[in-house]
């Protein structure tokens, strides 16, 4: 019998049902079974992946050594197409993503890769939408006292009286990175001082006071 009688012969015993992704029946030794399906797995002497096309026929395709891997291709008939597969079916690869890492998996047919999917992210990063974001910068907020400036009256003690300036020591709650005033709810309100009045004389001599008029 000859090569090309061999190939198309149709082998007559059972098999299982084919899985996608999964070779099809038979080994790299004992030769290829394509049984009926279109986009089988085979492997060659080398036990490289191939991706056996059989339109439907069912061929028996020998492996075990390159002479008889060779005649396959030189003799093939035309309802049978063999190509390398791309990559190994269903196995799963790392891939680089920006500021994170990702994956990639085979197609089941061995025919491309898939897109690289995000998996994780670095440090400062977050997942989202399918892409590593930066997260927002962690802000210190701080009290800064501020003095207001009042206007100019007159202050009578037990002695007599002076003429003189209000000026109120106030608290105010400040974002460090970019020195901007924020809500008093930012800073630690148990550490905010209390408002108190600091009234200067003309003299230059000047008194604190806990109470503002």
């Amino acid at each position: 019998m000859s090569f090309k009688k061999i190939l198309l012969f149709t082998v007559g015993f059972s098999v299982c049902a084919l899985a996608a992704g999964v070779y099809t029946t038979g080994s790299v030794a004992d030769g290829w079974r394509t049984n009926g399906a279109n986009d089988v797995m085979i492997q060659s002497y080398v036990s490289s992946c191939h991706r056996a096309d059989s339109a439907g026929y069912d061929y028996f395709i020998p492996s075990r050594t390159q002479a008889e891997w060779n005649a396959v291709n030189a003799n093939r008939p035309s309802g049978l197409a063999i190509t390398a597969c791309v990559c190994e079916p269903l196995v799963v690869y790392a891939c680089a993503v920006a500021n994170g890492a990702g994956n990639r998996q085979c197609w089941s047919n061995g025919a491309n890769w898939n897109a690289c999917n995000t998996i994780a992210c670095d440090v400062g990063y977050t997942l989202s939408g399918g892409v590593c974001v930066a997260n927002p910068p962690a802000y210190t907020y701080v009290w800064k006292s501020f003095y207001w400036g009042g206007s100019n009256q007159a202050y009578f003690t037990s002695g007599g009286g002076n003429t003189g300036n209000w000026y109120e020591l106030e608290d105010i709650c400040y974002r460090v990175e970019d020195n901007v005033s924020v809500a008093d709810s930012y800073c630690n309100l148990a550490t905010k001082s209390a408002a108190r009045c600091h009234w200067v004389f003309v003299n230059d001599q000047s008194i604190w006071i806990d109470e503002c008029h």
